[in-house]
């Protein structure tokens, strides 16, 4: 039991050693506000109720058991269906943004053009195959508004 211990804290420490936080600079570029649209063919298949349609993505680490995630929040309506959202970025330069805990949706954005464009996945902590929507995604200006919501 001991070796597989030691083998398991080493391991982990080899792929933190590997996991590269994105720099400042780069994070500062991803920050910001939101508007998130699903494709018309796969607005049925979002099981855990509709994705949020505005978010902002915040520059604050947030306090996660998982190392390098940034904090982001739902704007509008929708910030009472995801109160817990959390973002990273790659060095591939890949968004990925996480609403929910035990049940929510994993979104994987990359730049293509002036939009992000990506797929949103449908998780649950049982692990079970879930649907994989096709997203499209624009910054826009914060308004003052969302602050308050």
């Amino acid at each position: 039991m001991k070796c597989w211990t030691a083998l398991l804290f080493g391991w982990s420490i080899v792929m933190v050693a590997q996991t590269k936080a994105a720099d400042n600079a780069s994070l500062e570029r991803w920050a910001g506000c939101y508007e998130l649209h699903v494709a018309h063919e796969d607005a049925g298949k979002q099981i855990w109720g509709n994705l949020p349609h505005r978010f902002q993505l915040l520059t604050q680490k947030a306090n996660h058991k998982r190392l390098f995630l940034m904090k982001g929040r739902v704007l509008g309506a929708d910030i009472h269906r995801w109160p817990f959202t959390f973002w990273t970025v790659s060095e591939a330069e890949e968004l990925k943004i996480e609403w929910g805990l035990m049940t929510g949706y994993l979104v994987r954005l990359t730049k293509s053009g002036n939009r992000l464009v990506g797929t949103a996945k449908a998780f649950t902590d049982f692990g079970s195959d879930m649907p994989t929507l096709k997203v499209r995604v624009h910054r826009m200006p914060c308004h003052q508004e969302f602050a308050t919501e």
